[in-house]
């Protein structure tokens, strides 16, 4: 439906002559994210490059929407799987966000997260986690606490750490994006569940198995809750059993976390 109106929109302008104009890249650029959520990458990139083409030819141009336009364009390529070309959006759009915003604004902190994101996709580890420091320093200063965003990056700069296996960095972070989401999301939020699979893996990591439990069945509650599909489940319900494993191994429990491992690598 949202598809369908954004198209009836640009139909209307387009018999009224207005195009060409902020408003319709503004609406190609939407059309391209309602693309990327039906999985459609060429639909996605065929209106990404029709709305930076109209913001390109524009004059004078609008430098803030072309980098709004350009992290989104980078981000909603990640999410599809394209690994190697979010780097010249994010660098494009990095230039116009330093000479059109301060620092500490929301709008370089979210680029920084989307280049973070990006260097973890490519197992670049030192830029993942030098992007996301930065933007979790800036966070603390622009949103007051508590805030959906720097529960994000906070959760984000963990999880970058935990690849790199420092789980002290990791630990306090977990738990400051876990005490924000709990202020500003319901406890059935898919974030939420998210957030304690990462804790319960961490926690595993650090030696503490009884964390690990508690973080493992809130992730579940939490997920099912949200109605998630069984497949995500697989993942909190992987770490139960190979707590299980742990604590009492025996073949019936190494077969059970195979079977669920089987679920998790199939996804």
């Amino acid at each position: 439906e949202a598809q369908a109106r954004s198209e009836a929109a640009l139909q209307l302008r387009e018999a009224e002559g207005l195009v060409g104009d902020a408003m319709d890249a503004e609406i190609h650029g939407t059309l391209a994210m309602l693309h990327m959520q039906q999985r459609r990458p060429a639909g996605m990139q065929a209106e990404f490059d029709r709305a930076l083409a109209i913001l390109r030819a524009m004059d004078p141009v609008d430098e803030q929407q072309l980098a709004h336009l350009l992290r989104t364009a980078g981000e909603m390529r990640g999410d599809l799987g394209d690994v190697g070309g979010p780097q010249a959006l994010f660098a494009e759009a990095r230039t116009l966000v330093e000479r059109n915003y301060p620092a500490d604004h929301p709008e370089p902190i979210n680029l920084l997260r989307a280049m973070c994101r990006d260097a973890q996709r490519r197992d670049d580890l030192a830029a993942a986690t030098r992007h996301c420091d930065d933007a979790w320093q800036r966070a603390q200063r622009v949103f007051a606490r508590p805030h959906h965003q720097r529960a994000v990056i906070a959760a984000t700069l963990a999880q970058c750490h935990l690849a790199r296996g420092d789980f002290a960095a990791a630990l306090p972070l977990l738990a400051q994006a876990d005490g924000e989401f709990a202020e500003v999301l319901p406890p059935n939020h898919p974030l939420r569940g998210r957030l304690a699979l990462e804790r319960a893996l961490a926690d595993l990591h650090a030696g503490d198995p009884v964390a690990a439990r508690g973080h493992a069945d809130a992730a579940l509650a939490s997920l099912q809750a949200a109605a998630a599909p069984p497949e995500e489940l697989a993942e909190p319900t992987l770490l139960l059993r190979v707590l299980d494993c742990n604590a009492a191994p025996d073949d019936a429990r190494r077969a059970a976390v195979a079977a669920t491992l089987q679920t998790v690598l199939a996804r």
